[in-house]
């Protein structure tokens, strides 16, 4: 989206792309982490790294990629 009456420039659909694609991997995080823990009962995966800590990492860098974005510290107009 871009403001009304502003043109949406190449760079902002590539940046509202990385922002749905953010979005999916946090979304995908909490459900992999409500069915592993609570229908399946894995409290751990392989190698020993733990189910919660594995998806709330994964979750928390897909957050911080999109501030970088949002804060154009990223992929930001020239």
């Amino acid at each position: 989206m871009s403001a009304h009456g502003h043109v949406l420039t190449p760079r902002k659909v590539h940046r509202n792309h990385v922002y749905t694609a953010c979005g999916i991997v946090i979304l995908v995080s909490m459900a992999a982490i409500l069915l592993l823990v609570k229908v399946f009962k894995v409290m751990y995966l392989p190698g020993g790294i733990g189910t919660i800590f594995c998806f709330e990492t994964t979750s928390l860098l897909a957050f911080g990629v999109a501030w970088l974005i949002k804060g154009q510290t990223l992929l930001k107009d020239p």
